[in-house]
């Protein structure tokens, strides 16, 4: 039986995709995605290679492989320009994509140990109010960000001022953008990249995991 990384090194990749289809359930989850995206990069289908890449990441996949296929994939797909901020609102969400995987949770965890030393060596009504009250916020903004859908556009979409085509078209969000919309169904409101602010069809989109 052929292997996948048989099927790869031969650049038959179309049969090293089922190979993978095939193993899904013998492989680990960050692997097995981590494998599609290069498969799909191969085959030059970006926004898809992008989705597994990234959910890869997501799931814990750290080797140097994965980032540099990432920074091919994402040049391929000119994100960096797509997704360039262009308001406020716009480093806030790129902030928050950076720091809501696991960094607020570390910083929530150092305030309390930071806190408790302070505690310790002053009792305090006022510091205990303060470091309760810096850990919830901490918390809280952890969890509207992870709870924001963030999906790969999948093909090029129709964007629109309003959730129907019965509205005015806008303009076209390029495939492979990452996207964070407000859910509403069968449509989507963009709300980053800021450029792309408007409302497209949910079944243009594939979420990442959140």
């Amino acid at each position: 039986m052929k292997t996948f990384e048989g099927h790869y090194a031969r650049k038959e990749y179309a049969e090293a995709l089922k190979v993978l289809n095939d193993q899904k359930d013998n492989l680990s989850q960050d692997l097995w995605h981590y494998n599609l995206g290069t498969t799909y990069a191969q085959l030059k289908e970006f926004p898809l290679a992008r989705f597994h890449l990234l959910t890869a990441q997501k799931q814990g996949f750290s080797q140097a492989g994965l980032y540099q296929n990432l920074e091919i994939v994402e040049a391929n797909l000119e994100t960096t320009r797509l997704e360039r901020s262009l308001s406020a609102g716009d480093n806030l969400f790129k902030a928050g994509i950076i720091i809501s995987d696991g960094i607020l949770v570390t910083l929530s965890l150092l305030a309390i140990a930071v806190g408790v030393w302070f505690i310790k060596k002053k009792p305090s009504l006022r510091l205990i109010v303060l470091i309760i009250s810096v850990v919830l916020l901490l918390v809280g903004f952890n969890h509207w960000l992870i709870s924001l859908p963030r999906s790969i556009v999948m093909e090029n979409q129709a964007l629109y001022e309003g959730p129907s085509a019965i509205f005015q078209g806008k303009d076209e969000v390029p495939a492979g953008v990452l996207v964070i919309t407000e859910d509403e169904g069968q449509w989507k409101r963009i709300i980053f990249p800021s450029r792309f602010e408007g409302w497209v069809k949910s079944t243009g989109l594939k979420e990442l995991q959140r």
